[in-house]
């Protein structure tokens, strides 16, 4: 289920290179509350945690946003529950009515995980940086995870979600806008994104 991991995905953005097995517990919890607060609260915090937890260990040791991305949708039974996975289904087939096809729902989520991570390319950068330093003086993984925490819950941000979802919504038609905007509510915190104020992309418009 491609919109499934693209939930995942969109919940966390960078977020998807934090880990804790100890140090982190308490930034962790603290971490997924927040992004409970900007996106919703669709998945649990221990849910938050969980993905935290696994998707930590492959970046530290070098795996890429798109390949933790593949492990987190092949693993997908053990992040969300079946009524969510459920829900993330039903989602899907309304939007793929909207849309004309189920073709035309897996390209637009295609394109919005890579608009996704485009997106994060800055923020990255920034906790690639800070890795990088803990691992010229101590290598300590315990020590990267809790300084990856900090300043990834200084990056995280209501302004980035709703500039994120304009980008998304931009290769939407105008007059779908509204319906997908509503249906993908269900999941995310999109209320507040106005649609009669975002241009429409020049390409992949759907």
């Amino acid at each position: 289920m491609r919109l499934s991991i693209f939930i995942v995905v969109v919940a966390f953005g960078i977020s998807v290179v934090l880990s804790d097995e100890c140090v982190c517990r308490k930034c962790q919890e603290m971490l997924a509350k927040k992004m409970q607060q900007i996106n919703g609260d669709f998945l649990s915090t221990d849910q938050l945690v969980s993905v935290q937890d696994d998707a930590a260990g492959m970046y530290f040791n070098g795996q890429s946003l798109q390949e933790i991305a593949k492990f987190l949708k092949k693993e997908q039974n053990k992040y969300m529950t079946s009524s969510q996975i459920n829900k993330v289904a039903d989602i899907t087939n309304r939007i793929s009515n909207i849309l004309g096809s189920t073709e035309n729902t897996a390209k637009l989520i295609e394109l919005a995980m890579n608009i996704t991570l485009n997106f994060i390319v800055g923020d990255k950068a920034q906790v690639d940086q800070k890795i990088a330093e803990v691992k010229a003086t101590s290598n300590d993984i315990g020590v990267a995870k809790q300084e990856m925490c900090r300043l990834i819950f200084t990056l995280y941000t209501p302004e980035k979600r709703q500039q994120l979802a304009k980008q998304v919504l931009e290769h939407i038609s105008q007059d779908k806008r509204a319906q997908i905007r509503d249906i993908l509510g269900e999941v995310f915190k999109v209320d507040d994104i106005d649609i009669n104020n975002i241009g429409t992309a020049s390409s992949n418009v759907f």
